[in-house]
């Protein structure tokens, strides 16, 4: 009778569980296809190339498939304490990746590595090129890439290998340009308008 009573507590228990890991899923394809339909509306209001179209998509299924938005969201919302120690567990692949945030405290890779928001970049295909505006600082974790000069044949000068991070030389760089425009080098915040790559 024990037996029989723990055999059905077991089944229930299974049931429930695999009744909700079914409705997560469901609900992130959901939530995936409503994003291309978005994008399938765009493309067709708006024209976007077939190329950026691509890219959008792919972009879109590879965040599908890391599904850290909707961990990120739940972990913003317990107490600060709980929050740092999730993040810590959630991001460890990142920050143990990253040499710039191996030495950093808790509560820093707790609130930068929600901030990293991944970006897909397909085979020869460039991240920013010069006189892009300033917007971001890239770390690559996973993959090659390279600077490259588009005057010699896109000839490689400076390879990236993953754990570095790339794009804040050029705020200094932007900043020595324009050092008539800016009156320290370190007043480059209040005129991050005019920054370029």
């Amino acid at each position: 009778m024990m037996t029989m009573i723990i055999g059905v507590i077991s089944f229930s228990f299974a049931s429930g569980s695999l009744a909700s890991i079914l409705q997560n899923v469901d609900s992130q394809t959901a939530a995936f296809e409503h994003k291309v339909e978005i994008l399938n509306r765009i493309q067709k209001e708006y024209y976007l190339p077939l190329d950026l179209y691509t890219r959008l998509k792919q972009s879109l299924r590879y965040n599908q498939k890391k599904d850290i938005e909707e961990l990120n969201h739940f972990v913003e919302e317990l107490p600060h304490k709980l929050k740092i120690e999730v993040s810590i567990y959630l991001h460890e692949q990142t920050y143990k990746l990253i040499p710039f945030l191996q030495n950093r405290s808790n509560s820093f890779k707790a609130w930068i590595c929600p901030l990293l928001k991944p970006y897909l970049v397909l085979e020869k295909q460039f991240i920013y090129s010069d006189d892009d505006e300033i917007t971001h600082i890239y770390f690559l974790r996973e993959g090659k890439c390279a600077f490259v000069l588009p005057k010699h044949d896109n000839a490689k000068y400076i390879n990236v290998t993953p754990g570095c991070f790339f794009g804040i030389i050029d705020i200094v760089g932007s900043v020595l340009k324009k050092k008539d425009g800016f009156k320290l080098l370190n007043d480059w915040a209040n005129h991050k308008e005019l920054l370029k790559r």
